[in-house]
């Protein structure tokens, strides 16, 4: 079940609820007969409930940032079993994103983009809060045919999981290290006639009847 509401042209809200039996959920446990082994797989729990608001507003400050930014606010809970385990568990988070650019002048542009999630309950996996950052700048070039751009992504290093597990016997936490801080350069040029010639008037057999029908009588 969802519904969407729109505000004033810009702004949205979208509000939405699932149930969900038999979920397959994403879950981090021991294996039976071994010590300190875990795996990584996928189970059926028995029961997914999942309510969720979103909104996006668009906003721009005069001709020279546009700003656009999304909320979201969700509330996940999970009821199952695992390991010996019973769960019956969730709760609200919040998840919000901006990405802002900036017009500087003289064919110049910067960007500037921030997440931020907050700590989630999935399943049995206890997840923290994470961000992260992202900038750039770009130079149009050759009357505007090119363009020139620096960007880089989670320039802090922080847009990483990491989390804690808890079973009847097990407890656990992890961090998860990768490659997402990059810095990229890039080059485009737009080969070509940039002037789209106006197409040409096509009047169909029955318009060109009528002309010469009007031609004749005049």
């Amino acid at each position: 079940m969802s519904g969407t509401i729109l505000c004033f042209k810009r702004y949205t809200a979208s509000l939405s609820y699932a149930r969900t039996t038999d979920n397959i959920t994403q879950v981090v446990g021991p294996v039976e007969g071994e010590e300190r082994v875990t795996v990584q797989t996928d189970r059926n729990l028995d029961e997914a409930d999942y309510y969720s608001l979103s909104i996006g507003i668009p906003v721009n400050v005069g001709k020279w940032w546009n700003s656009n930014n999304s909320f979201s606010c969700y509330l996940g809970n999970y009821i199952g079993n695992y390991a010996d385990t019973e769960l019956n568990d969730g709760n609200l988070v919040l998840d919000m994103r901006t990405n802002n650019t900036f017009i500087l002048g003289n064919d110049w542009a910067a960007e500037l983009n921030f997440s931020y999630h907050t700590r989630e309950q999935y399943a049995f996996m206890n997840l923290d809060p994470m961000w992260g950052l992202g900038a750039g700048i770009q130079k149009q070039l050759f009357k505007k045919r090119s363009t020139l751009k620096l960007t880089f992504t989670d320039i802090f290093w922080t847009n990483l999981p990491s989390a804690f597990i808890k079973y009847t016997n097990y407890e656990e936490s992890f961090d998860v290290y990768r490659d997402t801080r990059m810095a990229t350069v890039s080059y485009t040029h737009r080969f070509g006639d940039s002037q789209v010639a106006p197409s040409r008037r096509r009047a169909g057999g029955a318009e060109d009847e009528k002309q010469r029908a009007a031609a004749v009588q005049g």
